[in-house]
C-alpha cells in the first residue's frame, strides 16, 4: 500500500497515518493533514481551468 501512495496511485488512509507515524516516530494525524493539504491544492489547480460556476440570488420578498 505505501507503494501506491508513494507513486500517487492511492491516498494516505488512517490506518497509513497511523502506520508512518509509528515507524517514523511522526505524531498521529501528521500525514492526513499533509493528505489534506495536498487534495486542496490539486482541487484548486483544478479548479482553475473550470468556467466559473452561476450562483443563485435569492429575491428578498416584500414586506407584508
Amino acid at each position: 500500500m505505501l507503494h501506491r501512495v508513494l507513486n500517487d496511485h492511492a491516498a494516505v488512509s488512517a490506518d497509513m497515518d497511523l502506520r508512518l507515524s509509528n515507524a517514523l516516530g511522526t505524531s498521529p494525524n501528521y500525514w492526513l493533514a499533509l493528505q489534506t493539504q495536498r487534495d486542496l491544492w490539486r482541487a484548486r489547480e483544478l479548479a482553475k481551468d473550470r468556467p466559473p460556476t452561476m450562483r443563485v440570488v435569492k429575491r428578498e420578498t416584500a414586506p407584508a
